[in-house]
């Protein structure tokens, strides 16, 4: 019992926390930064699941986030249901993603990281241009709320808010149900010596193709929710600029680790809200912020903490050992 409690406590403390938010913040806008915050979180899983567990430099996952939102918006516009255009949008992100990842996977290294940068401009153009389509730099208003799930309403923000962190949850489940498994370890072999797993056995190009994909529908999934509960949808949320905000906040949380990503998300973007009264500042505050962390903290605020409960426990065998003393 208590080694479950040390293992579990922290994580179902965090839940219970998040369960409570919609009570202790009564301020609509406020309210709508923490559902921000959770679509973020998202966001960051899926490049955390390609960056952070298989060391892939992936670039484009704002186009996947994107046109999930569009595909949503388009299909519910059109009189489709939600849930419908939000399964419709996430195979097409896969078709996309398997595609891409055909191509892609051939190089390696920066190579990969420009080709990957080189589909989110695109897509970014794509979406701005087709004005027909998806109203251009407009974008697409009116976009309808999810359908209700039983007695379960989407119109109000609070139903958003425990959307979000259910589908939150859900990912995060998923990921460390999948890299804590055989297909994990395969995910770990590739980040750290690509040519050493290749020579083990490992599939490489299968390895990465997974890891793309399921990223892809993770991005697709929280772009579709979130263009919903906003009721539009425009080229800037396809925007390649996303990618750094979200390498930001992976970075300060931590990289390869599954709290990393929400801590990051949670804490960026709540920092620059508190910053709002000094416009002009705020984006050189964030960068001095991200500077600072990878100075003293490159592993992220969760490596740090990691780090040190590793240390604590070296420490603690230690003087559990007996030395050999001599009489």
């Amino acid at each position: 019992m208590k080694i479950s409690l040390k293992k579990y406590g922290l994580p179902v403390l965090a839940i219970f926390i998040a369960l409570m938010v919609p009570f202790l913040i009564t301020q609509r806008y406020y309210l709508q930064v923490s559902i921000n915050c959770l679509f973020i979180a998202m966001a960051v899983q899926a490049l955390n699941l390609m960056m952070g567990y298989t060391g892939q430099n992936c670039q484009c996952h704002p186009a996947f986030y994107g046109i999930g939102g569009y595909v949503v918006a388009i299909a519910t516009l059109a009189g489709w249901n939600f849930w419908l255009a939000l399964l419709v949008g996430a195979i097409i992100n896969v078709l996309i993603a398997y595609g891409i990842g055909l191509l892609t996977f051939r190089t390696s290294g920066a190579y990969f990281a420009v080709v990957s940068l080189c589909f989110s401009i695109i897509v970014y153009i794509c979406l701005a241009s087709a004005k027909e389509i998806t109203g251009g730099y407009n974008g697409l208003t009116g976009i309808p709320k999810p359908q209700a799930v039983g007695p379960i309403d989407f119109s109000s923000r609070v139903s958003q808010y425990y959307l979000a962190l259910f589908l939150l949850i859900i990912t995060v489940l998923f990921i460390y149900r999948l890299v804590n498994s055989m297909q994990g370890l395969s995910f770990k072999s590739v980040r750290e010596n690509e040519a050493l797993a290749k020579s083990l056995g490992i599939n490489v190009q299968r390895t990465k193709m997974i890891a793309f994909v399921t990223s892809a529908v993770i991005a697709s999934v929280a772009g579709g929710v979130y263009s919903s509960f906003l009721s539009t949808v425009s080229p800037s949320t396809a925007h390649f600029h996303h990618f750094f905000q979200w390498l930001a906040y992976m970075i300060l949380g931590g990289s390869g680790t599954l709290a990393g990503p929400i801590i990051g998300s949670v804490v960026l973007p709540v920092c620059m809200e508190f910053l709002q009264a000094i416009e002009q500042y705020k984006d050189i505050i964030y960068g001095l912020l991200v500077i600072l962390c990878v100075i003293f903290a490159p592993n992220g605020l969760m490596g740090m903490i990691n780090s040190r409960k590793e240390k604590k426990a070296l420490n603690s065998t230690q003087k559990i050992v007996p030395t050999n003393t001599s009489e």
